[in-house]
């Protein structure tokens, strides 16, 4: 595997049209954090999804796997963590809470909809259900699967355990 920089002077929108990359995992035409590109590649002729029905691949490979692919984590430094060692369980306290108070609100607003009948008890019983657990424990199906994927596709020498990278403070949760 060869990973190289994208130069300033070209994204990965062009790149992709001119042939210069065979694939990107994710393609965001607007402005965003990630890349430059500004092209509109939904119906170009030499760029397509590789599953053309997206959101049933995604249901797919969840209902096969229970896996929700997560694409973001928190990191620090750990010269931070060892001077500071509540700041991971600070964090990770901080975005539970903060997970919490939006599922909160997300129940009040299906209340009514539950109540009268235009969901049905199937929703309340799928929404019981949390696909995108947070803590090392709560997601460790999912993380120990990336691990894996990480060294068979050679990011990694060997498949590094998730005690060697994640707070001794956080592996119970």
């Amino acid at each position: 595997m060869t990973i190289r920089q994208i130069p300033p002077s070209t994204d990965i929108g062009q790149m992709l049209v001119a042939g210069e990359l065979d694939a990107t995992l994710l393609y965001l035409a607007g402005r965003n954090l990630v890349d430059r590109s500004r092209l509109d590649l939904s119906s170009h002729p030499r760029v397509r999804p590789m599953f053309p029905d997206r959101e049933a691949e995604g249901r797919r490979y969840y209902a096969k796997t229970g896996i929700y692919p997560i694409n973001h984590t928190v990191v620090m430094r750990r010269a931070l963590y060892e001077r500071h060692p509540w700041i991971a369980l600070n964090l990770y306290s901080a975005f539970a809470a903060a997970k919490a108070e939006v599922a909160r609100q997300g129940e009040l607003y299906l209340r009514n909809y539950l109540a009268t009948g235009q969901l049905g008890s199937e929703v309340k019983r799928a929404l019981a259900d949390d696909p995108m657990a947070y803590g090392v424990k709560g997601a460790g199906k999912v993380l120990e699967t990336i691990a894996q994927y990480v060294h068979e596709q050679g990011l990694t020498a060997r498949r590094v355990g998730l005690e060697e990278i994640f707070a001794p403070s956080t592996l119970d949760l």
